[in-house]
């Protein structure tokens, strides 16, 4: 009988200890996630101007205006797509395999968007192989 009345104090005790832990643990963990949710909205920019569509502050400078001839001979700026989101991706033009799939990518998160957003969008593709930079080349 003292054996079993024993055993049960020792169970009770591990649970309490348990649940003690726990507690404790869970404790630990909400306090560091405060902290850590805390700490992002204070780094967080609170200026507007600088989140993109995604809702997320940038830092860093504007790109410098640049002027890039597209694959139909036209030439084009980046200021002209001023108002606009532009995406800029810098592929190879003889690249056959990640490149096509990027782009892809790139056109089917924008169709995603829906109409009236995707307007605001520019996907710019920008050549980087030195070697194939005429535009039947790109168009190929």
């Amino acid at each position: 009988m003292r054996n079993q009345d024993g055993m049960q104090k020792l169970a009770l005790a591990a649970l309490v200890a348990t649940s003690t832990l726990v507690l404790l643990v869970g404790a630990a963990w909400g306090i560091r996630l405060y902290n850590m949710s805390r700490n992002q909205v204070v780094t967080q920019s609170t200026n507007p101007s600088s989140y993109p569509i995604g809702g997320f502050p940038m830092t860093g400078n504007l790109a410098p205006d640049f002027t890039l001839t597209d694959q139909f001979g036209h030439t084009m700026t980046l200021s002209s797509l001023d108002g606009h989101e532009v995406v800029l991706a810098f592929i190879d033009a003889r690249c056959k395999t990640l490149c096509p799939l990027t782009a892809q990518i790139m056109y089917d998160a924008k169709t995603q968007l829906g109409s009236s957003a995707s307007n605001l969008v520019d996907l710019v593709a920008v050549n980087t192989n030195p070697t194939a930079t005429g535009v039947p080349e790109v168009q190929a």
